[in-house]
């Protein structure tokens, strides 16, 4: 919201939004910088050292041992391709009601609100049946706002978009990073969580070049359209396909 006040309504430094992009910089650099102040925790268990392409080999045996893993992992990349409208909502936004840098940063505001205050409530959902109920509740308000954005016709329905988006966004990435948590044995976790990652960033860098290629090609709902296919596809494969971990680490 600040940003958006006085840094791209007054076109601060010359450049509105680079002067944005500025103080982001900063004050990202200043967080990391804290983590020097950080001791590295004792792990209760650790593989012994080997290569990269070592562990990599590990990988397939792993899948294979735990195929629940791998119904999460393939609804974690269609979930990441999801995120293939993520730079676009701000600008249909922008493009369909002509909003300014104030309204930009309410809506950023309202995005980010709600992706940090609603984990609470993911949270206590989490606590009662499980991070599986986290992941299909934040996909599915995920796709509620993509669809109501499409024919929001009005400040008050884009900013409810918004708190929407970032409610299933954040959800969806607090159902990712802790359900990952729960597969398998202490020792594998380092890999587990190294491919979860690197498979969701991967599609988070192409997701977008996808949908610039889209928009570019046929118009914003198209992206939006897409989007939603993906997490649908995500959300039917939980659904049916990915059992909670917590029951299945009970049952065995």
């Amino acid at each position: 919201y600040l940003g958006g006040t006085w840094l791209v309504e007054t076109n601060a430094l010359g450049n509105g939004y680079a002067a944005t992009f500025l103080v982001a910089f900063v004050l990202t650099e200043a967080g990391l910088l804290m983590l020097l102040f950080i001791r590295e925790p004792d792990a209760p268990a650790v593989r012994e050292r080997s290569g990269v392409a070592a562990r990599l080999a590990e990988l397939p045996g792993l899948l294979r041992a735990d195929r629940n893993f791998g119904v999460f992992l393939l609804a974690c990349v269609l979930g990441a391709l999801g995120r293939i409208a993520m730079p676009y909502y701000v600008l249909y936004a922008k493009q369909t009601l002509s909003i300014g840098g104030h309204e930009l940063g309410l809506l950023t505001a309202a995005f980010l609100l709600a992706a940090t205050t609603l984990n609470l409530v993911w949270g206590v959902i989490a606590d009662r049946v499980g991070f599986r109920a986290v992941f299909l509740g934040s996909l599915a308000i995920w796709i509620a706002g993509t669809f109501v954005l499409l024919g929001a016709d009005g400040f008050g329905a884009l900013v409810a978009v918004f708190v929407a988006l970032g409610a299933g966004s954040g959800g969806f990435m607090m159902g990712q990073q802790n359900l990952v948590l729960e597969f398998g044995t202490r020792a594998d976790l380092p890999l587990r969580i190294a491919v979860i990652n690197a498979a969701t960033e991967a599609m988070g860098v192409v997701a977008p070049l996808a949908g610039g290629v889209l928009a570019t090609a046929l118009d914003f709902p198209s992206v939006f359209f897409a989007a939603i296919a993906f997490k649908l596809a995500a959300a039917a494969l939980v659904a049916l396909r990915l059992r909670e971990p917590r029951v299945s680490r009970a049952d065995s």
